[in-house]
């Protein structure tokens, strides 16, 4: 009985097997047939335009596509340079050959229909100043609005310009630049609760990069560990090295005391470094309502 079994299973395995091999025939084969269908459809076209003489001219192509039958916005979308071939293939191929001129000033890999539509059906092929770049020498291309962008920039040498310049916003808004400038730039700058929050998602990026092992960025004195070992003798407490508080990085804190410890070397003294001190240590002190020790370090 279990020989005749293990025959039946081996039997059943080696039908399935069968099956699947020549349902992956049957598939090459399908996929083969389909290419060489494709093929020959795309040879059929390739003939069939070429034969069609160009009869409509710039201007009958931008009528025609500005109509409310033959509108341009119709032809938006995927596939849809089939449908127009379909219903019009005359128009097609006057659409590609008066738009091959533009290919060159593209800025885009691929030379788009919709972008062929918008040369020929919105601008009318008279593109101004604006459509073009800086340089004036590309268009560019949006697919996803489907529309051409507006001054825009291209990766030639000297054409593109920072975000935040000055020459940006002059490019951008002619005459009226400096409102938009000081709008933007300077009182936004201006703003006390931007600048908070501009500082405090600076502290915690240097903080994130001083947890890294592979980094080295915390800059530790060369006497701060003798100094702070020496404090924890005298205070009697245990003072941990790598406490962070709002975005600081302090020398030390006692966890127990609820001290803050600062080492602080000559360049602590100078008037700019004690401003910036002070506010430091009043964020500090408001946030944790601690203790804050200075040790002073006058050899370095």
């Amino acid at each position: 009985m279990n020989n005749q079994q293990s025959q039946s299973n081996n039997y059943t395995k080696n039908c399935k097997s069968t099956n699947k091999d020549f349902i992956f025939k049957i598939k090459s084969k399908s996929r083969k047939n389909v290419k060489e269908v494709v093929e020959k459809f795309y040879k059929k076209q390739t003939e069939h335009l070429n034969s069609l003489p160009i009869i409509y001219s710039k201007e009958e192509v931008s009528q025609i596509l500005n109509d409310k039958k033959h509108n341009y916005i119709k032809y938006f979308g995927k596939a849809k340079n089939r449908t127009m071939l379909k219903q019009n293939p005359y128009l097609y191929k006057a659409l590609l050959f008066h738009t091959d001129f533009y290919k060159n000033n593209c800025r885009n890999k691929n030379f788009y229909f919709t972008f062929r539509l918008l040369i020929a059906g919105k601008y009318n092929f008279n593109l101004t100043r604006e459509q073009y770049c800086r340089c004036g020498k590309h268009i560019m291309f949006d697919p996803v609005l489907k529309e051409i962008r507006k001054k825009s920039y291209c990766k030639t040498p000297g054409c593109t310009l920072s975000a935040n310049s000055q020459n940006h916003f002059k490019y951008l808004y002619g005459e009226n630049w400096e409102k938009k400038y000081y709008e933007e730039r300077i009182l936004r700058n201006m703003d006390p609760e931007r600048k908070k929050r501009r500082q405090l998602g600076g502290r915690i990026a240097y903080q994130k990069r001083m947890s890294r092992s592979d980094t080295k960025f915390h800059c530790i004195g060369k006497r701060e560990k003798e100094l702070l070992d020496k404090q924890e003798q005298i205070d009697n407490c245990v003072i941990d090295r790598f406490f962070t508080v709002i975005g600081y990085y302090p020398d030390g804190y006692c966890h127990k005391t609820n001290t803050i410890y600062e080492v602080y070397e000559k360049h602590h003294k100078r008037d700019s470094t004690k401003e910036r001190d002070l506010i430091r240590q009043n964020q500090i002190q408001n946030h944790l309502k601690c203790d804050f020790k200075i040790i002073w370090d006058d050899e370095n």
